[in-house]
């Protein structure tokens, strides 16, 4: 069975098009500020739970072996926020970084330490006791992307020196095909 250019040429436009849709691959603007929360959101998001099971796994092993059952919950517990509310800030900086984002760590730690704060103040005003320990980590979650963005709207744009070089891969779609170039400023 042989595959007709007209069913490779689809496929090629098609997979060229869903890689147009990657952060940094094909924006030659700045990324719309939503896109980028969004990266910001989702990084944060892949990072913390990363570092949640990696502390929930610390607090699992510190338990005594004596110990047994529910007994290690709140280390558990504890190991798990604290992966979740240090990891918040990082995945936030790499997930702006992606989208071409300018704020600084610096930012995203002060902003989530912040939101620490906030989500302790919050902590004491619900009645709920099974909710208060997820208001430390929310806050800094919401903290460190509010931290990025500020310090991302206080860094000073980026200028395209005379000098300077730059390539950026483009693609052409018409009804013969798809094509691969490069762009450039020389």
């Amino acid at each position: 069975m042989t595959t007709s250019p007209a069913q490779i040429s689809w496929k090629l436009s098609l997979a060229m098009s869903l890689l147009l849709l990657v952060p940094g691959v094909s924006l030659a603007a700045d990324t719309h500020p939503a896109l980028r929360v969004g990266a910001e959101i989702g990084a944060m998001t892949v990072t913390s739970a990363a570092l949640g099971a990696g502390g929930f796994v610390v607090g699992l092993e510190s338990c005594d072996e004596r110990r047994s059952g529910l007994g290690c919950l709140d280390r558990m517990a504890f190991g798990l926020l604290s992966g979740v509310t240090v990891g918040a800030p990082i995945g936030t900086l790499w997930g702006g970084a992606l989208a071409g984002g300018q704020g600084s760590f610096l930012g995203a730690l002060l902003g989530s330490g912040a939101g620490l704060a906030v989500g302790a103040g919050a902590s004491l005003l619900v009645t709920n006791d099974d909710l208060k320990p997820f208001c430390l980590p929310l806050g800094a979650m919401i903290g460190s992307v509010v931290g990025y963005e500020v310090s991302h709207s206080l860094a000073s744009p980026q200028r395209i020196e005379l000098a300077s070089t730059a390539v950026q891969p483009v693609l052409a779609v018409s009804h013969r095909g798809a094509v691969l170039g490069l762009n450039g400023i020389f």
